[in-house]
C-alpha cells in the first residue's frame, strides 16, 4: 500500500499544477497515516476520492460547466473534507432538476463551501453542524444558496467580502475572485449577497438574471 501511495503522489505531480498539488498535501498526509495505521480500506477510499477530485479539477473543458458538473466537483471536495474531519458535519443538497443544465464558471461554489466549513462550522461549539447547497429558478432568474449553521459574523463584515479587493493572504480573497469572475461571465447580471448573524450562521445568495 505504500507503493499505492507513492503512485498517487507521482500521478499528482504529472497531472496537475503545483498550486493544486500543494492544496492536496494535507489529504496525502492523512492517507499516509491511514496506511501506517493499517486502515487499508479507508486509505484506498480517500486516495480514490482525491484522484477523482483532482481529475475533475483539471479536466479538459472550457472553464464553463453545467451546474450538475459543478455539483459533482463540489461533492468530491466535500467527501474529502468529511474524511479529513471524520464526518463532523452534514452536507445537504437541494438542486432542482431544471437548473442542472444551467452553466456556471468552474470552481464557483467550492470557495464558498470551503469558507463555510473552515470559518463557519468545523470549529464552532455546536453539536449539529450543517452546510446546505440549494439551486432553483423562476421565470426571471436562477438562484443558488450556500448556507451553514456555524459561527456567523457581523453583517458589516459579510457586506465587505464581495465588495472590497482583499489581501492575498486573507481567506476571503478566493471569494472576491469568484465574485469578479461571475461579474465578467454574466456581464454584471449576477447579484451576490452574504447574510450572516453571529452564532446563527451564514447564507450566500446568488441570483443570475436570465442566465441559462
Amino acid at each position: 500500500w505504500s507503493l499505492v501511495l507513492l503512485f498517487g503522489i507521482v500521478w499528482c505531480w504529472r497531472s496537475i499544477s503545483c498550486f493544486r498539488l500543494l492544496a492536496s498535501l494535507p489529504y496525502m498526509s492523512i492517507i499516509k497515516w491511514m496506511v501506517l495505521d493499517e486502515r487499508i480500506r479507508d486509505s484506498a477510499r480517500m486516495l480514490n476520492e482525491l484522484s477523482h477530485f483532482l481529475h475533475l479539477s483539471f479536466g479538459k473543458d472550457s472553464g464553463i460547466v453545467k451546474m450538475s458538473e459543478e455539483m459533482e466537483h463540489l461533492s468530491a471536495y466535500v467527501r474529502l473534507m468529511q474524511e479529513r474531519y471524520e464526518n463532523k458535519f452534514e452536507y445537504i443538497t437541494e438542486i432542482e432538476k431544471d437548473t442542472r443544465d444551467c452553466r456556471i464558471p468552474k470552481f464557483t461554489l467550492q470557495p464558498f463551501v470551503e469558507n463555510a466549513l473552515l470559518h463557519g462550522i468545523l470549529y464552532c461549539d455546536k453539536q449539529e453542524k450543517r452546510v446546505m447547497v440549494r439551486s432553483w429558478r423562476d421565470e426571471s432568474a436562477w438562484y443558488i444558496e450556500i448556507e451553514d449553521n456555524g459561527k456567523g459574523m457581523p453583517q458589516s463584515a459579510a457586506d465587505r467580502i464581495c465588495e472590497e479587493r482583499c489581501d492575498l493572504h486573507k481567506s476571503s480573497y478566493g471569494i472576491y475572485n469568484v465574485c469578479e469572475r461571475l461579474r465578467i461571465f454574466t456581464n454584471d447580471k449576477c447579484r451576490i449577497r452574504i447574510i450572516s448573524r453571529e452564532e446563527v450562521g451564514t447564507c450566500v445568495c446568488m441570483e443570475f438574471r436570465l442566465l441559462r
